[in-house]
């Protein structure tokens, strides 16, 4: 079941951080991670150096289209050019 938090980000009831691989997140403390107010932080992680089954629970949680919102966001200096292009096709943007 989704309900509206804020804007275009859902929540799952049942989403909880620990789902996310928490060595995504070495340099910050993960305990203190918001799901709702790092939102960008959090995607623009899991872009960047998740895999598919961190990207699949931040597309339950957050949807597809915040997730091309904060993608679009992110400077192309951000990825390796081959992660850059596959996120671009994933998320056809152009």
């Amino acid at each position: 079941m989704k309900r509206k938090i804020s804007g275009n980000m859902l929540k799952c009831k049942t989403m909880k951080k620990t789902k996310l691989n928490k060595y995504l997140f070495w340099d910050v403390d993960y305990k203190s991670l918001d799901l709702k107010k790092d939102a960008d932080f959090i995607i623009r992680r899991v872009l960047e150096q998740g895999d598919l089954s961190d990207f699949s629970v931040i597309k339950k949680f957050y949807g597809l289209k915040m997730i091309k919102k904060v993608a679009k966001s992110l400077k192309k200096s951000s990825f390796d050019k081959k992660s850059f292009y596959f996120w671009r096709n994933v998320l056809n943007i152009s």
